[in-house]
């Protein structure tokens, strides 16, 4: 498509959207085990244990490897479109139009979020990593008790103590989580995060506040609801380390031009690919919660 627009704008759409709408949302592509490339299907390695032999002389030896087990994701395409009317292209002024990119940032960015969200959920958690509601009490949401067995349980499943994140619905901390004292005094966690009242961080993870959006008009993501009880979602970050994969294309494109036939009207057109889904079950571990 061709574009009569000013050339800084089109500058805009190319380094803005497309080069820097993967920062949008709540989660960000380096917190996953993300590989990136122009495919539509990305093998992903499974964790594996290496491990070591005393060595006898003379004798043979203990060939051990690790695991090569792969798992496959597959990459959904997804199209983000945002029309200027001809008329309207001019009334608008450069704000407005820095508007109409940074719409379709957020789009890409909630699809991202939902696509993730879903991987996660979907997640076929083993028996025993996932901390019953029993433990905080029935009626109870996120507590304090919940997270200390989720943090002593990927302590004894060898999981590292770096780059660990707690995914929650902010409902579950403001109205559950911060009814406890160890949360709210100054002697348990920073005076700056109490002030601002953004608790980013608390017992080893940093958590990722996570409210219901639409991904469409009409279809909404988010964690889920099930019969009065929604999840806690635990996991380790960053790099190969996280048994959570993200495939992305990087063949991704963003083009602003004209459509004749609605008046040579201005059209931001973009197709984002993504896939995700856990590859390590091991790695996840999710915490019940009543709803609060």
């Amino acid at each position: 498509m061709s574009s009569n627009l000013l050339e800084h704008f089109v500058t805009q759409i190319d380094t803005v959207v497309r080069n820097e709408y993967q920062y949008e949302g709540q989660f960000s592509y380096d917190m996953f085990y993300t590989k990136m490339g122009k495919a539509k299907t990305f093998d992903f390695n499974k964790q594996g244990i290496v491990y070591s032999h005393k060595h006898i002389s003379n004798a043979p030896l203990v060939l051990d490897s690790m695991s090569k087990s792969k798992e496959k994701i597959d990459v959904d395409f997804y199209d983000v479109n945002y029309m200027v009317d001809s008329v309207e292209e001019l009334l608008i002024n450069y704000s407005e139009k820095q508007e109409a990119m940074q719409a379709c940032k957020m789009a890409a960015g909630r699809r991202k979020d939902a696509v993730l969200l879903e991987a996660i959920y979907n997640t076929n958690f083993i028996s025993g990593n996932i901390i019953p509601k029993t433990v905080s009490g029935s009626s109870a949401g996120l507590t304090v008790q919940a997270i200390k067995a989720a943090a002593a349980l990927m302590d004894a499943n060898n999981i590292p103590q770096q780059d660990r994140y707690l995914v929650v619905h902010p409902n579950q901390i403001h109205n559950s989580l911060t009814n406890d004292i160890k949360v709210t005094s100054r002697d348990f966690t920073k005076a700056e995060a109490l002030d601002s009242g953004n608790i980013s961080q608390f017992y080893g993870f940093q958590l990722i506040k996570v409210a219901n959006f639409e991904v469409v008009e009409g279809l909404s993501a988010g964690i889920p609801i099930n019969s009065g009880t929604t999840y806690a979602y635990a996991f380790v970050g960053k790099g190969m380390k996280c048994p959570i994969g993200c495939a992305v294309n990087t063949d991704i494109n963003f083009k602003v031009g004209e459509v004749a036939e609605r008046g040579f009207s201005t059209l931001i057109h973009g197709k984002v690919g993504i896939g995700a889904k856990t590859i390590d079950t091991k790695g996840v571990i999710r915490i019940d919660c009543a709803v609060v």
